[in-house]
C-alpha cells in the first residue's frame, strides 16, 4: 500500500460506519423538524425487530380468531384453510409485484 493512501474498505464497512454516526446523533429531527428522520437513520436490523414486534400480536390474534370454535366466538376454519389462502396471496404478490435488479445504483 502507498504511503498516504487508505485501505479498501467494502461497502458494508462503509454502511454500518454510517449508520453508527447517525445513531451518535444527539438531534432527534432534521432540520424540517421531522423526528422520523430521526427514526429512519437508525437502520435496518431495528426497522426488522420493529416489524417484527409490531406484526406478530395482529397476526397471532388473527390466527386465534379463524381456530378458535363458533361457540367461543371464533370461525372455527382450523389451520388448512387459512393456511391455503396465506400461501395463495403470497403467491399472487409474488406474480403481481415485478421483481428484479435496481434501474440505478442506490
Amino acid at each position: 500500500m502507498k504511503s498516504g493512501s487508505r485501505p479498501k474498505t467494502s461497502p458494508a464497512c462503509a454502511n454500518s460506519t454510517r449508520s453508527n454516526r447517525a445513531l451518535k446523533s444527539p438531534a432527534l429531527s432534521d432540520s424540517t423538524g421531522s423526528p422520523i428522520a430521526f427514526f429512519q437513520t437508525l437502520g435496518t436490523p431495528l426497522d426488522d425487530w420493529a416489524a417484527f414486534i409490531l406484526t406478530r400480536p395482529p397476526s397471532a390474534t388473527i390466527d386465534d380468531f379463524l381456530d378458535k370454535p363458533i361457540n367461543r366466538g371464533g370461525l372455527d376454519q382450523g389451520r388448512d384453510a387459512p393456511t391455503a389462502v396465506l400461501i395463495a396471496a403470497i403467491g399472487l404478490e409474488l406474480i403481481a409485484i415485478p421483481q428484479g435488479a435496481a434501474r440505478t445504483a442506490h
